[in-house]
């Protein structure tokens, strides 16, 4: 690469051996380029070139899990299409004409979205100086997503076939407060208060599965770090069960894995006659259940901790925990009634 001239006004030249592939080398060069100010506006940047020295680093502080799902859409789908194109020369028709391609429309919005978020960035740095994602890109029509659930009236089954296993604590949370799968198989006990006839639990942390290796982090987004209560059938329950580590360890004395929960669940369920759903569709069957017995919307998202509410959250929860506390009763109450009308 040329550098700087020297005094008397002779030309110089930069090299470094590089020893790998062709894209390593490529990589190498933009980095030299960076550094001597040769990326200014309508950049000679591969797309690759951009993963590598911009945006895959800057993901950095996400959760493990979501810079594992990047690099799966980068690996499989975008770099394919488009890693040695230069960032100026992607234009959207053939965005838009690759894309197609893609099989599936869940995976086609993943690889869009990464595209999007990878252009915009190059974009607002300057790198570009016309970003073709900010143009209609026509992507296939994802079906309706309309989850299995349970229902009051499936309750008193459930409940009988999840009572006395390893698993019924994490299951609780999930049907009972509407945990993530990776919030419930987080938890220990300490995160739980208990009081006379209602309990506490503090959802602060997750445990996820990447790459085969059990990963510790935060909770997806700081909405979703909230209290969360339980009362009724699930209180009792949780009092009976209530111990001194994970809710569900392992041989090691660890928090066990969710994927192993998750199997584990579904063979417990399936064998008992109970109605089945997939372990995270517990949380939906929350919400539901939740809706029938007339919380509002907004009780409920916060609960789950969603973001997507105009709302201030921090004051909103705390001035709210009363309205938390009636929601929990009123569906201990209801669960108590689903199971004496099936024992009367």
């Amino acid at each position: 690469m040329e550098g700087p001239p020297k005094p008397d006004g002779r030309r110089t030249r930069r090299t470094k051996t590089v020893r790998g592939t062709r894209s390593e080398a490529e990589a190498m060069l933009a980095r030299m380029k960076l550094e001597e100010g040769k990326f200014e506006g309508d950049s000679d940047l591969t797309l690759a070139q951009y993963w590598e020295l911009f945006y895959e680093p800057s993901t950095a502080s996400l959760a493990e899990s979501t810079r594992h799902g990047y690099a799966h859409q980068w690996t499989k789908y975008v770099k394919p299409m488009f890693g040695d194109r230069r960032l100026r020369d992607i234009r959207a028709r053939e965005v838009e004409s690759a894309l197609a391609s893609i099989e599936r429309p869940g995976a086609q919005r993943g690889a869009y979205k990464l595209l999007r978020q990878m252009m915009g960035e190059a974009y607002r740095d300057e790198l570009i100086d016309d970003n073709p994602m900010a143009r209609r890109i026509r992507l296939k029509r994802m079906d309706a997503y309309e989850p299995d659930v349970l229902l009051l009236a499936d309750l008193p089954a459930w409940c009988a076939a999840v009572r006395g296993s390893k698993w019924e604590p994490v299951l609780l949370c999930m049907l009972f407060a509407g945990l993530r799968r990776e919030e419930a198989c987080a938890l220990r006990w300490p995160d739980f208060a208990f009081g006379p006839a209602m309990l506490a639990v503090r959802v602060d942390k997750t445990l996820t599965e990447v790459g085969g290796r059990l990963v510790h982090g935060p909770t997806k987004t700081a909405e979703s770090t909230r209290t969360v209560f339980l009362s009724g059938y699930p209180f009792t329950r949780l009092v009976d069960l209530a111990g001194v580590g994970p809710l569900v360890p392992d041989s090691n004395g660890n928090n066990m894995a969710p994927g192993k929960i998750s199997r584990e669940y579904k063979k417990l369920v399936e064998g008992s006659g109970a109605k089945y759903v997939p372990m995270r569709n517990l949380r939906n069957s929350y919400a539901t259940i939740m809706q029938g017995l007339g919380t509002s919307d907004s009780l409920i998202s916060r609960s789950l901790g969603h973001t997507n509410l105009n709302v201030d959250y921090n004051h909103y929860f705390a001035a709210n925990a009363p309205a938390y506390m009636a929601n929990a009763q009123a569906l201990g109450t209801a669960v108590e009634s689903a199971l004496h009308r099936v024992t009367s």
